[in-house]
């Protein structure tokens, strides 16, 4: 009966002891998975803020882009309106050149 006894409680020792084993590499496999998508889930999150800094580099940029278009637009319509200005001037200068040229022969 001693025997028996023995037999019983190595069979149920390895039993126990496989369930074990393949519990503990549940965990383990439960483990390293948990620990993979903490992986991915931090780049996923890095990618994405880095994603948000272009777009708003991009956004900026095109912000800066839109206002140095609409200086120069500028300018180059008040550069116009000098020139003409001027041209309107030397044809001013010229006529009173011709008025006083013209009074001073009467």
């Amino acid at each position: 009966m001693g025997n028996n006894a023995d037999i019983r409680f190595r069979h149920s020792f390895y039993y126990w002891g496989f369930k074990l084993e393949v519990f503990v590499m549940w965990i383990k496999v439960i483990t390293s998975s948990v620990w993979v998508i903490c992986g991915l889930m931090s780049i996923l999150i890095g990618m994405g803020c880095d994603y948000r800094n272009n777009k708003l580099l991009t956004e900026q940029s095109t912000t800066f882009e839109k206002e140095l278009a609409y200086k120069q637009r500028t300018q180059n319509e008040l550069e116009m309106k000098l020139r003409r200005a001027q041209e309107d001037i030397i044809k001013l200068e010229r006529q009173l050149e011709c008025r006083e040229d013209n009074e001073a022969q009467n």
